[in-house]
């Protein structure tokens, strides 16, 4: 069974006892696909999954439990290590802008975790104990503490050690600004020595009696960094935007609303191509235009960018027309994982949500009846890969219509793969992973189809 007929399958399957208004926020209806060009009048994947997994809690008589209570959110993290550089000024030279920031919070390797902070002692801890005459201690060599080794967890004070001679127990307790409250993000150590040297400046501590004006371009500039930081792909890259009321919004050069598997994104981050207050006739014109993607959102939201970061090579072709934030090579860190929500939480958070919700038992229930032959279809995945590819390889102004319509039949692919291995998994983890993937890719061929049916042009 194809992906794109299993996808219209599961869509009746799964109709009969929800309730088509689930969902409609965040997985709007689509007209005229299901998974692939051609279909008619089915409801959008998002939704189709909504109203299976309102029948298969209604058939495994599951306790009655609200998706926010069945996923709520881990407790917020403690605050991140200190950074010297969330004050530090903006740079300016060669047209472009380089904010102080960028960089800190963990040391080699990103925030080591982000799972605990540097702190002076307590003003009010108790008197230790008197102790018995001898030789002063030796105090601790001056200099910065160890980065983090990246296991997850930063070093931490021995419990015996105070402040000491020559320690300067308020440098201790600064929180960085521009992670205070949020996940912690990757930040390679060249960036993070940068931002320590101009954060000791003169201009860096006048910077300080500013407050955290930057920490927005800080954030955004290490998003930019971590995203750029992945397996190099023909053509593939992200950019990033930051607007003056400090949103961050973020495109890359591959279909719309696309997101390699196993990138997370921070809450606060917003996926271009990925916003369904904008019609698919718009966003497609973005396709393989991320520098478009991001001027184009800004547009439809009323937003004024302050400012577009990416590599000195992505904006090689493209001016956007605001300042630039050119990444250098040693921005980028050893590793570009970042903490936050999944490609289908990005797309369609409610679906996510209720899926998470969905006892083990109960996940056979959101799938369409499987095949006889349970024989695994084909795997063309590289070829198909490679055709959605070739178009980038042309500089004709069409080529965006050329890469979304390849696009869609890799689409249409990738979920009939991701069925199969739903249909057949034995472990509930990697079936619920499958089931995921499936509704992800039948959204992004829906989304391709509906801007290609329109004619899209760029």
């Amino acid at each position: 069974m194809s992906g794109a007929s299993a996808g219209a399958k599961a869509s009746a399957d799964m109709g009969a006892k929800a309730d088509p208004a689930a969902d409609a926020k965040n997985a709007p209806a689509k007209a005229g696909a299901t998974g692939g060009p051609g279909g008619g009048g089915e409801k959008a994947p998002a939704d189709q999954l909504a109203k299976g997994l309102s029948t298969a809690q209604s058939a495994t008589a599951q306790p009655t439990m609200s998706p926010a209570a069945a996923t709520a959110p881990p407790p917020t993290p403690l605050a991140p290590p200190t950074d010297p550089a969330a004050s530090a000024p903006i740079q300016h030279s060669a047209g472009s802008t380089g904010g102080a920031g960028g960089g800190s919070g963990g040391g080699v390797g990103g925030m080591a975790g982000g799972n605990g902070s540097f702190g002076s002692p307590s003003a009010s801890a108790p008197t230790p104990p008197p102790m018995p005459l001898g030789p002063p201690a030796t105090p601790p060599p001056a200099g910065p503490p160890s980065p983090g080794s990246g296991s997850g967890t930063p070093a931490q004070p021995a419990a015996s050690t105070g402040t000491g001679p020559g320690v300067n127990a308020a440098s201790t307790s600064r929180v960085d600004p521009a992670l205070a409250g949020v996940a912690p993000i990757p930040v390679s150590p060249a960036r993070l020595e940068r931002d320590a040297i101009l954060s000791a400046s003169t201009a860096g501590a006048m910077q300080r009696h500013r407050g955290n004006a930057n920490a927005a371009l800080i954030q955004a500039r290490r998003i930019a960094a971590a995203l750029n930081m992945g397996a190099p792909q023909y053509g593939f890259y992200w950019v990033t935007g930051l607007t003056a009321d400090g949103s961050i919004v973020v495109a890359n050069s591959f279909g719309l609303a696309y997101i390699p598997d196993g990138v997370e994104l921070p809450a606060q981050v917003t996926v271009a191509s990925a916003d369904e207050s904008i019609s698919p006739t718009d966003r497609g014109k973005w396709a393989t235009y991320p520098i478009l993607a991001i001027q184009g959102w800004a547009q439809a939201h009323d937003h004024t960018l302050r400012a577009v970061i990416a590599t000195k090579e992505q904006f090689a072709n493209f001016d956007p027309g605001v300042p630039k934030v050119v990444l250098q090579r040693d921005d980028i860190p050893e590793t570009g994982k970042m903490q936050g929500r999944s490609r289908l939480e990005v797309i369609a958070p409610s679906v996510a949500t209720r899926l998470a919700s969905v006892a083990d038992g109960g996940l056979q229930d959101l799938l369409p009846v499987a095949p006889t032959d349970s024989t695994a279809p084909e795997d063309r995945t590289a070829a198909l890969w490679f055709a959605l590819i070739k178009p980038l390889m042309s500089t004709s102004p069409d080529r965006g219509v050329a890469h979304l319509e390849a696009f869609v039949t890799y689409a249409d692919h990738a979920q009939e793969l991701a069925l199969h291995k739903a249909h057949n998994a034995l472990d509930a983890e990697v079936q619920r992973s499958a089931i995921a993937d499936w509704v992800y890719w039948q959204h992004l061929s829906v989304l391709m189809s509906d801007a290609i049916s329109s004619e899209v042009t760029v």
